[in-house]
């Protein structure tokens, strides 16, 4: 295939998407998602050692980034902070057709709708989304003009409350055609983890198992992590204190 060669992000390789919604739940607006071959792999970090990235790509021009990784490890918060942020609140993605992403984020993902602005409200509309008791966790501004260039934001990660949840996610996204970047479990924090693009290329995740750090500060070892590269490689090689069962 050549590597311009467009094919369909939300509905099968090769195939067409279909004319009525009955199967999918989408309306024929909504599957107009194309994203080059050459562009794929570019948002999937393929040159990466680790099977890609969600989209990082690692190439600067060829510039070297020298970091001295023992000097980091010593940035911390002053002792005395007059505020303690206790968690990510929201995320708001700028989007390019609100109403083709609200399909995605409710239909396919599950999120609901809690509120809505007009255009006068602002350009492009916004919509507000949850997931939780939250008023919102993740907010669309329709007013992008293009895909993602991933110039900024890396990606966006969902947590779901069993291992379970996560197969059942890949099936989703399977179903509905979603490009697929990565399966299994990465290294550092030892999700397990579906990574994925949304109609505008904003590269997310759906995880579970994330490593927990206690007040002792303590973190797993990088001789513990196991990197894997599909779900079912991730449940049979577990890490310690991970468990993802015997048979799935």
């Amino acid at each position: 295939m050549n590597r311009s060669t467009p094919y369909i992000v939300y509905n099968k390789i090769g195939t067409k998407a279909p004319t009525s919604s009955a199967r999918t739940g989408y309306v024929a607006a909504t599957l107009d998602l194309t994203i080059t071959l050459s562009e794929s792999r570019k948002l999937s970090g393929a040159k990466n050692g680790d099977g890609g990235s969600l989209g990082a790509i690692n190439e600067f021009d060829g510039a070297t980034m020298a970091i001295d990784i023992d000097k980091l490890k010593t940035i911390a918060p002053p002792e005395a902070m007059p505020f303690t942020i206790q968690r990510l609140g929201h995320v708001v993605l700028q989007v390019s057709d609100l109403e083709r992403s609200l399909v995605f984020y409710t239909r396919v993902l599950g999120f609901k709708v809690t509120e809505l602005y007009s255009e006068d409200l602002q350009p492009g509309g916004f919509a507000f989304l949850r997931c939780s008791t939250d008023h919102h966790s993740i907010a669309l501004v329709g007013s992008a003009t293009r895909r993602s260039q991933h110039a900024e934001l890396h990606h966006v990660a969902f947590e779901v409350g069993s291992l379970d949840e996560v197969f059942a996610a890949r099936e989703r996204l399977r179903e509905q055609g979603a490009t697929i970047t990565f399966e299994g479990r990465r290294r550092a924090g030892c999700q397990i983890a579906v990574e994925f693009l949304d109609p505008d290329g904003h590269c997310l995740e759906i995880y579970w198992g994330l490593d927990q750090i206690g007040t002792s500060g303590y973190v797993r070892p990088a001789s513990e992590w196991k990197a894997m590269r599909t779900l079912e490689a991730a449940v049979a090689n577990p890490v310690v204190g991970q468990d993802t069962g015997t048979q799935r």
